[in-house]
């Protein structure tokens, strides 16, 4: 998911515990948009909606669109928790190993 590499990059596109970026809400708003062929009525309708949050004119683009916003929003900390996870296990049984060889070998 591209946009959560732009999370890690750029600073603007943050998430904390009691807080989320303004940009981070816009930009997924913007990819959870299910018709994206720019061409039709009913996308122009919705991108109108979207530059709508934007401004602060309308605070959601519609509640389907909001659901998968938070939706994909929890996979992408779900994502990082479990890299996190994974990381931190690494980095458990390196140390395990270390410690086992700094205990038992001899150094000369």
């Amino acid at each position: 998911m591209t946009i959560f590499y732009a999370f890690f990059l750029n600073r603007d596109y943050s998430l904390r515990i009691s807080e989320i970026s303004f940009r981070l809400l816009t930009a997924l708003r913007l990819r959870v948009i299910q018709q994206f062929d720019v061409s039709t009525l009913e996308t122009q309708e919705i991108i109108l909606e979207w530059k709508k949050t934007i401004t602060g004119l309308t605070e959601i683009i519609n509640l389907e669109n909001e659901r998968l916003t938070y939706f994909y929003l929890q996979l992408m900390c779900e994502n990082a928790l479990s890299k996190a996870e994974s990381a931190l296990e690494a980095l458990v049984r390196v140390n395990y190993h270390f410690a086992f060889r700094d205990q038992y070998c001899t150094r000369f």
